[in-house]
């Protein structure tokens, strides 16, 4: 999967908030934050290093679940704390 902290993670994430908002959607199963992974500078733009290459990438998938609840959608995601 490429970086979610690159311009494809925007672009990525807009096709489910562009399908929840015209479809009236308001649950959204998802697997978690599984996609964000360890990446080395030379595989995407938007990391550093490697060992913040996770924390670059994970505003923009919480900030995708944040506005999921400030438009009602309920998320069903599995608890990344406790795997």
């Amino acid at each position: 999967m490429p970086c979610l902290g690159s311009q494809w993670g925007p672009d990525y994430l807009k096709n489910p908030r562009d399908c929840m908002t015209s479809t009236g959607f308001g649950i959204l199963e998802h697997d978690g934050l599984y996609p964000i992974r360890y990446l080395r500078p030379h595989q995407s733009p938007a990391i550093v290093a490697f060992s913040d290459s996770q924390w670059q990438q994970w505003p923009a998938l919480t900030d995708f679940y944040k506005w999921c609840r400030s438009e009602g959608i309920y998320l069903n995601v599995p608890d990344w704390i406790s795997s």
